[in-house]
């Protein structure tokens, strides 16, 4: 799995790719309300 932390204006996001590349994730939040997250799932079709 590759993962990355990124810093998007006021908001932090976590972006992972699974080892075998079909499955992309992205978690996103601020930091003033880290309680709410934004939680993205994406897998490749065929």
């Amino acid at each position: 799995m590759y993962g990355q932390i990124v810093r998007c204006g006021a908001e932090w996001v976590i972006y992972t790719v699974s080892s075998d590349g079909k499955v992309f994730t992205s978690i996103s939040w601020a930091p003033s309300n880290p309680e709410l997250q934004d939680v993205q799932v994406f897998t490749r079709g065929n």
